[in-house]
């Protein structure tokens, strides 16, 4: 027989362990009802919890209901589903959503609706670009898996963007919080943006082995080589079927890489907001999967768009009409870059007088038969690469000494004895060809035949060792791109199709480190090609200035504008 005995209550226990006398013994029974008790205790508290959860899901249930009859049953909302969305989905939004961000109508609609792989958002200054970068990066952040990198060029232009980024985000999701020393938004869903500066190509190698569901460049022209926008794509990945990866861009016309970005999305070539298929940087040819792909042999890889911006597209700017009274005072070349959007005009390009309407003609037009006259005294220049582009032009001299670039070949991957086929190829209807320069160091004796003793084995007239003289060179370009005031014509013409050589003249900067030099770390083959046809037949100067480039004449001493310091 068990004795029953009240159970002291736990302060009791304490209060007698504390006095030294002793505890209490308990009975099977006893240590039996006190597991009940506790156990009683937990289990109501996990069906609490599940009913807590139940409830929770049934709230969501409803809402993923209503979301599907508003979308046709879309397991996730574009941006274009909500320019189509049913009134009913509206007023849902309007009753149950804070709206932090609403782009303005027009590009930046466009912009938040693109479907395509890769878009560049870009034009004039004013347009809303950047904001329309931030508020796209928001588009996944309701799920895990998302992870945004946003990129500009340097530090300071990166706090700026941040700021901005501050003046929404919250706003939208009140429960997000930034990290300044990761300089990263954490959203509620676990979600990231990262905001980070790329100053140098090789600093894009700390992203090795990361993954980004979203890869953004603010300012994209301010990077001068395609690298880091190439480098970055192949982190674009994730394994969350609810997400698409893709990457976009913002910026101004101008800046240092004006030339490859214009090259990557065919701004002079497709009409503006036209989407196309992704292609090559040097050769134009469309990217595609290998032949003998498993799922998708010879098709497409990607596409791409470019959406013009416009300062009147923002009507928070342009109402205001202070900031379009600033654009419209700056000098001539910043106006048409900023305020009108112009891609032709390029920030420190080393041939500013280069102009598109005056430089370059359409030969159906120009001439009465649509072609040069057989008679006018033709000649080539070259520059060889296999891992770099080859660029190859030919000209023609009219009785003026008007020099017209009439054909262009430019790729890479051609060795020596290929190449030479290829000119023979394109000259078989070229009379009076007498003259043709090939870059110096083809000729350089290294071991066996020579670059240059290749191609020649296979043209006609042969190739002659250009003068490379780097700044003379440059500065006979100069002097054919001024007017001549006799015959009111350039010294040079370029046909309308050698895009290459016109891309270079529009957007090769001036080098940093030498004077009256280009930097011969931007494209410079077609270029090259052209300075040496230019250095085989030069132009005469009466200017001092090209007379000492010319002919290394004694520098004529500079007449100071202040007489007292000099300068």
């Amino acid at each position: 027989m068990v004795t029953k005995v009240k159970l002291p209550t736990k302060e009791e226990r304490k209060q007698r362990k504390k006095d030294g006398k002793d505890t209490y013994h308990y009975s099977t029974e006893q240590l039996a009802k006190q597991r009940l008790q506790s156990k009683k205790a937990q289990v109501k508290k996990q069906v609490e919890k599940s009913q807590n959860k139940l409830k929770s899901a049934k709230r969501t249930l409803n809402k993923i209901k209503k979301l599907n009859d508003a979308t046709g049953g879309k397991a996730a909302l574009e941006s274009s589903d909500l320019l189509s969305a049913p009134v009913s989905y509206k007023e849902y939004l309007e009753e149950n959503a804070l709206v932090a961000f609403e782009p303005n109508s027009g590009p930046q609609v466009d912009f938040l609706s693109s479907s395509e792989e890769q878009v560049l958002y870009g034009g004039a200054a004013g347009g809303g670009k950047s904001y329309a970068l931030l508020g796209e990066a928001l588009r996944y952040v309701h799920l895990l898996a998302c992870r945004v990198l946003i990129l500009r060029r340097t530090l300071d232009e990166l706090d700026e963007l941040i700021r901005d980024s501050k003046s929404f985000y919250q706003k939208g999701f009140p429960k997000a919080y930034y990290r300044k020393t990761d300089k990263m938004w954490v959203f509620p869903s676990g979600a990231t943006i990262e905001f980070s500066y790329l100053d140098r190509d090789d600093d894009v190698y700390k992203y090795q082995g990361q993954s980004f569901t979203l890869v953004c460049f603010d300012e994209l022209t301010h990077w001068p080589t395609p690298y880091p926008w190439n480098y970055l794509s192949s982190r674009v990945r994730t394994t969350d079927i609810n997400i698409k990866c893709y990457m976009r861009a913002t910026t101004n016309p101008g800046g240092v890489g004006a030339w490859w970005v214009k090259q990557m999305w065919k701004i002079d070539d497709i009409p503006h907001g036209k989407a196309f298929w992704g292609c090559d940087l040097e050769s134009g040819k469309v990217l595609r999967y290998p032949m003998n792909h498993k799922k998708k042999p010879g098709q497409p890889l990607l596409r791409r768009r470019f959406i013009p911006a416009r300062l009147s597209d923002n009507p928070y700017l342009w109402e205001r009409g202070d900031y379009e009274a600033r654009l419209l005072a700056l000098p001539e070349i910043e106006k048409r870059r900023l305020l009108e959007g112009d891609w032709d005009i390029v920030e420190g390009a080393a041939f500013p007088e280069f102009d598109k309407t005056i430089h370059t003609i359409d030969p159906q037009k120009y001439f009465d038969e649509g072609a040069i006259p057989r008679s006018w005294f033709r000649m080539r220049g070259g520059d060889y690469g296999y891992s770099s582009p080859s660029a190859i032009l030919w000209g023609a001299l009219d009785s003026d000494g008007i020099l017209y670039i009439y054909r262009e070949f430019y790729g890479k991957g051609y060795i020596p004895d290929t190449l030479g086929q290829i000119i023979d190829e394109l000259e078989k209807n070229d009379p009076n060809l007498m003259e043709a320069v090939l870059d110096e160091s083809t000729f350089n004796q290294v071991g066996g035949i020579t670059i240059s003793e290749q191609i020649n084995r296979h043209v006609s007239p042969q190739f002659l060792p250009s003068d490379r003289d780097r700044i003379v060179g440059k500065a006979q370009i100069h002097k054919r791109l001024r007017i001549n005031e006799e015959t009111g014509k350039p010294g040079i013409l370029i046909f309308n199709n050698c895009t290459n050589i016109i891309r270079e003249l529009q957007t090769i900067p001036m080098s940093k480190t030498i004077s009256e030099d280009v930097d011969t770390k931007a494209q410079d083959h077609a270029y090259d090609a052209l300075r040496y046809m230019c250095m085989q037949r030069k132009v005469e100067s009466p200017d001092p200035y090209y007379e000492r480039l010319l002919y290394n004449m004694p520098d004529i001493p500079p007449v100071p504008i202040d007489d007292v310091f000099g300068y």
